[in-house]
């Protein structure tokens, strides 16, 4: 597959470098590890998918997180975990989940800045070690962000807005005034929500691009 950013381009062959060898190697054949859904539009984002093997460790899952988190091109970095009840059912709660979802955006990106790394069959015992505080204020603030991105896309059913606000926010948000706002002015309400937060970088690019 050829990546066309060439950030998402060093940051997979890094990780690669690096943690290959506790990867699956990935079916989809996209790279030697990672499953790749590539952004297509100006506010997709690039989706990357890996699989741990059976036998990693819970200090080289650890390695991996800190890696990206601590990324010199990504921004805004958002842990995309819930402890919350209202998400039990979903893959990211954190008394359930095996796999582990991190979300940013690419510092001086001007086309598809979005990145969602999802780290699959981790073992339920390291996603509770590695997120044992609550997550739940960056796990709503990046569904926020990632129903705007929708709009902005013009992307509104099957994966879009509307499944999006259905399934994260509206468990979340159950004033019937914030509600009829999200319907009504998403993008205004999510400004307002998101404006003062540390997620000012990806709020910018959808305000102003």
């Amino acid at each position: 597959m050829q990546i066309e950013s060439r950030t998402i381009r060093e940051f997979i062959e890094t990780f690669e470098s690096l943690f290959g060898s506790y990867l699956q190697p990935s079916e989809a054949g996209h790279t030697k590890y990672f499953e790749i859904i590539p952004a297509q539009k100006k506010y997709s984002d690039w989706d990357l998918k890996c699989f741990l093997l059976d036998e990693v460790e819970f200090d080289q899952v650890q390695q991996m997180v800190r890696f990206v988190e601590s990324y010199p091109a990504f921004d805004d970095i958002g842990h995309f975990m819930t402890d919350s009840e209202a998400y039990v059912e979903r893959g990211t709660h954190t008394a359930n989940g095996k796999l582990i979802q991190l979300m940013a955006i690419i510092k001086n990106e001007s086309h598809a800045p979005f990145f969602d790394l999802s780290i699959r069959k981790v073992k339920n015992s390291y996603v509770k070690r590695l997120f044992h505080k609550s997550y739940n204020e960056e796990f709503i603030s990046w569904a926020m962000l990632t129903a705007w991105r929708k709009i902005k896309n013009e992307h509104f059913m099957e994966n879009g807005f509307l499944p999006i606000t259905v399934v994260y926010l509206m468990p979340h948000f159950t004033n019937d005034d914030d509600r009829r706002a999200i319907l009504l002015k998403p993008q205004e309400f999510f400004a307002n929500k998101l404006g003062s937060g540390k997620y000012k970088n990806a709020v910018a690019f959808l305000q102003n691009s």
